[in-house]
Formats: C-alpha cells, sequence, structure tokens
C-alpha cells in the first residue's frame, strides 16, 4: 500500500532513515520550523537504510561529487541559515 510518510532531518552532517525499498523522496521543506523529508512509500516493503547528508552554504563539500543526488534546499530561523539536503548513493556511506 502507497502512503506518504515524513521524517525529520537533524541539522548537523550524515544521518540514515530506514525506510521502505523503494520508497521516493518527494520533498525537503520545513514544517513549523523543523526539518523535514517526505517519501511515497510501500509499507509493504521490508525496510533499508539509507544514507543523507546535510550542509550549510559556504560549508565544504567532502569526497565523490558524483556519490551524492542533491535532494533540496531549506531554510530555517527566519532564512539566517540555509542547508542543502543530499542522498549519498547505494553503496557507499557517510
Amino acid at each position: 500500500m502507497r502512503t506518504i510518510w515524513k521524517f525529520p532531518l537533524p541539522l548537523l552532517g550524515d544521518w540514515v532513515v530506514s525506510m521502505p525499498r523503494y520508497s521516493r523522496i518527494l520533498a525537503v521543506q520545513t514544517q513549523a520550523n523543523v526539518p523535514m523529508l517526505w517519501a511515497e512509500v510501500d509499507d509493504l516493503q521490508p525496510s533499508v537504510d539509507r544514507h543523507f547528508e546535510i550542509h550549510g552554504t559556504g560549508h565544504h563539500l567532502p569526497g565523490d561529487p558524483h556519490a551524492r543526488t542533491y535532494l533540496g534546499t531549506i531554510q530555517t530561523d527566519g532564512g539566517q541559515f540555509v542547508w542543502h539536503i543530499y542522498e549519498l548513493e547505494e553503496g557507499r556511506t557517510p
């Protein structure tokens, strides 16, 4: 059964989210000033770990630039901070 789930995003470094296999990332935005990621999931699929990174504007992006996929940009604290969210390609870890 396909459903939309949301996941809170930490504002530092790398993190892992366990979600059903074949989940499709729909958006990254803030909700009540809390960074969130929304995904369309099939909750009958087994869970897999997916690896994400968040980087502030002007921060160094380590490693291979082809190892990550850009998902979106969010702003927090009334636009004072701007964050860029990436997913690491399958098989790569932070």
